[in-house]
């Protein structure tokens, strides 16, 4: 049989009253890291195609703006 200590479960209940709003916004921002890059990935090809860039310079862009988007925490 398993002994429950009282102390580490009412630490567990008690911890901080935000924590659940925190999750959701942080759910949030990597949701729109990953809709931004989709975004522009759809996009790139015709971007690409309009602009004449090569194959090679649009991978750069879409890298940048992952990695913009990453750094910047959210919108």
């Amino acid at each position: 049989m398993t002994t429950v200590d009282r102390n580490s479960t009412t630490e567990l209940a008690d911890s901080h009253p935000r924590r659940w709003a925190a999750l959701f916004v942080m759910l949030g921002a990597a949701f729109m890291d990953l809709l931004d890059v989709t975004i522009v990935n759809i996009a790139l090809p015709a971007v690409r195609d309009d602009l004449g860039a090569s194959f090679a310079s649009a991978q750069w862009v879409l890298s940048g703006v992952a990695v913009f988007t990453a750094a910047s925490g959210s919108h």
